[in-house]
């Protein structure tokens, strides 16, 4: 089995919106999650860049543990001393918009909400949009799966044609299936984003702060 139903639901969405962003059929996706259709490279690729995932992260477990990719979901190497992988980010764009680092630049402590956890994962916050929240050189720290609700601090995750990682920190207002509502802090405002633009969203679970 997959796991593209999983991802696909816990981002909220429909097999139909799902399909319109691989540009294909509601019935294809569904045959797609069972099964029923061979995962070939270029559907593993298409679904991978919308649902903003590795591409073993949709493979059965049994391969995912033996792969892992090192981003959302690091294989079975999880509830170690120091194993939760931190990504580093640089202020580059509107709005906050912060580039990520390729891999993680360092492994530290889980927080209790992703002690049992397959995959949680942190990134620096850069930048001064979400003060006094979060601050510059904060870490914030991110659930893979968790369904994100109104009111959550999130970061918004998008993942370009050279597979380069962009991600958001903002509060999640609310959500159509075209564009997600959220919130900054410095300066207030309040905006929407394309969710073909900004598919995946992560609920902020813990933070550490920066010493």
């Amino acid at each position: 089995m997959n796991r593209v139903r999983e991802w696909r639901e816990a981002r909220g969405w429909s097999q139909a919106h799902l399909g319109r962003l691989i540009d294909a059929s509601q019935p294809q996706v569904d045959r797609l999650e069972k099964g029923e259709r061979r995962l070939t490279d270029e559907w593993l690729k298409r679904l991978a860049k919308a649902l903003g995932v590795g591409v073993s992260e949709l493979l059965d477990i049994a391969q995912e543990e033996r792969e892992g990719d090192g981003w959302g979901r690091p294989g079975p190497t999880f509830i170690a001393e120091h194993d939760l992988p931190i990504y580093g980010a640089t202020e580059d764009g509107h709005f906050g918009a912060l580039a990520l680092t390729q891999g993680p630049i360092q492994l530290v402590r889980r927080p209790e909400p992703l002690l049992r956890v397959a995959g949680g994962f942190g990134l620096y916050v850069a930048g001064e949009s979400m003060e006094p929240a979060y601050r510059q050189g904060d870490i914030v720290l991110l659930h893979p799966s968790m369904p994100a609700r109104r009111g959550d601090d999130v970061v918004l995750v998008q993942v370009d044609d050279h597979s380069d990682r962009y991600a958001l920190v903002k509060q999640l207002v609310d959500w159509t299936a075209e564009q997600w509502t959220v919130h900054q802090h410095n300066p207030a405002e309040t905006f929407t984003l394309d969710r073909r633009r900004w598919p995946s969203v992560y609920v902020v679970v813990a933070r550490y702060n920066r010493r």
